[in-house]
């Protein structure tokens, strides 16, 4: 439900990508994808790990809450080339934590 709203609101503000979209009707799985990653409609959510691991030096041990910023994850400029930028064809849009 959000997706829908938050993509129509993402493609009436950039016309150039929803004229493609609409003239390039095979962009849609892709589009889709990119417009997950560009504005999630989940932005935050909590996981407990399932087992001790580490994430950027910090242990977390099993049974540890969580919270997961996946808006913040999938605009990640290590992860996407311009991640503030809406590209409907964007190669590796399917790598958004949606």
């Amino acid at each position: 439900m959000n997706l829908i709203g938050n993509g129509t609101v993402a493609l009436l503000g950039e016309r150039a990508q929803w004229e493609r979209l609409r003239e390039e009707p095979a962009l849609i799985p892709a589009a889709v994808e990119e417009l997950l990653r560009y504005d999630s409609p989940v932005q935050i959510t909590s996981r407990t790990a399932t087992e001790d691991m580490e994430a950027d030096g910090t242990l977390i041990r099993q049974g540890t809450p969580v919270i997961v910023a996946i808006g913040g994850a999938n605009r990640d400029p290590a992860v996407f080339d311009q991640p503030d930028r809406l590209s409907i064809d964007r190669p590796d849009a399917s790598a958004q934590l949606t």
